[in-house]
């Protein structure tokens, strides 16, 4: 049997060190229910057309985590069967995470220029 979670807390602050906070969160943990796979990789994606990150593998994906490393660079991320639909945009050292997502076909994650550094983490059955 395999676990996974997800843990969140932010923090709003006036101050660079986040000392006296205005607000603080700590959301209670998103545990996954019984994941049999995963997949976790850090790439560089490219410009035109995307980098594809293959999802057959998976029937079901309960966690997606795209992390964008670069700190200039903006990356979007779409799924190619849905590719004009809303596609967001994943600022410089921005994060995209989403829960139940539905596998159709491939995620594509296309660096708006450069070679910006992005991590995924992938949980499901």
């Amino acid at each position: 049997m395999a676990y996974a979670k997800i843990d969140v807390s932010a923090v709003f602050s006036d101050n660079s060190d986040y000392s006296f906070p205005i607000a603080r969160t700590q959301m209670e943990s998103y545990e996954l229910s019984s994941p049999t796979k995963y997949l976790h990789q850090t790439f560089v994606p490219v410009t035109t057309p995307g980098t594809a990150i293959e999802l057959g593998m998976f029937t079901t994906i309960a966690l997606l985590v795209i992390h964008n490393q670069s700190a200039s660079i903006a990356v979007t991320a779409a799924f190619t069967s849905n590719s004009t639909a809303n596609v967001p945009s994943i600022p410089a050292n921005g994060m995209l995470v989403q829960s139940n997502v539905t596998v159709a076909n491939d995620l594509t994650i296309v660096a708006a220029s450069g070679t910006p550094s992005v991590e995924i983490f992938i949980v499901g059955t």
